[in-house]
């Protein structure tokens, strides 16, 4: 049992860093600047500067911002 659980975490993290590292190369790339820019971003400045600019530029951006702030809290 204890397997499952580490294995789910890691499996869990890594996605995460996936999702994570996808977004701020998409940022990059559609705004036209470098990575280091978000690169720095940690914490709550990821959570709140580059994730909220990144879901700006989606389709019905609204719904997705609204969900987002809402599973941070």
């Amino acid at each position: 049992q204890m397997c499952i659980v580490v294995s789910c975490d890691y499996f869990t993290d890594v996605f995460a860093g996936f999702a994570v590292f996808a977004t701020i190369g998409y940022l990059s790339t559609e705004l036209k600047e470098s990575v280091s820019k978000y690169a720095d971003a940690s914490g709550p400045g990821l959570a709140f500067i580059t994730y909220p600019e990144a879901i700006a530029h989606m389709p019905a951006s609204s719904l997705f911002s609204i969900l987002f702030f809402l599973m941070l809290f």
